[in-house]
């Protein structure tokens, strides 16, 4: 149970991650160079961006989550975790179809632009994987650093 227990404090961290650093980024990119002019759909600078840090958190929480258990399963876990809650809040994305047809004039605020952005379908699939890759990828970096200093 303990190891549960790290692995959601692991994924709450990667919530907090990602949620502030795209925070910070819509602030310094800008409602016009996050989204389409004139739409919500996001454009590919956000993408690449949105990809970077998904796996930026998910490498962070990997690092955390293997430093505080010690056990090599409580990351796998975790990227198990990512996997499996990514696609169920994706789910209601994917069945419903993106509305292309609204139409945005002027700036928004940071809760707008999270609640009315339209992301492709393919981003709403890959973003699990690339989260739960960063989980891999922290928690194989911490087990080498550690191997290194035996």
């Amino acid at each position: 149970m303990k190891a549960f227990g790290i692995a959601l404090a692991g994924y709450i961290l990667m919530f907090v991650v990602l949620f502030a650093t795209l925070t910070a980024v819509y602030f310094a990119l800008g409602t016009e160079r996050t989204f389409v002019p004139g739409s919500y759909a996001v454009t590919p600078l956000w993408i690449a961006v949105f990809c970077f840090f998904q796996f930026d958190s998910g490498l962070v929480a990997g690092i955390v989550v293997s430093k505080l258990s010690r056990d090599r399963k409580v990351p796998l876990i975790l990227a198990g975790m990512t996997l499996v809650f990514g696609i169920l809040m994706a789910l209601p994305a994917i069945t419903s179809g993106v509305n292309a047809t609204m139409t945005r004039d002027g700036s928004l605020t940071n809760m707008q632009a999270m609640m009315q952005a339209q992301t492709p379908v393919w981003i709403q699939l890959i973003a699990p994987a690339l989260a739960a890759l960063g989980v891999t990828a922290g928690a194989t970096l911490m087990s080498l650093v550690g191997q290194r200093r035996s």
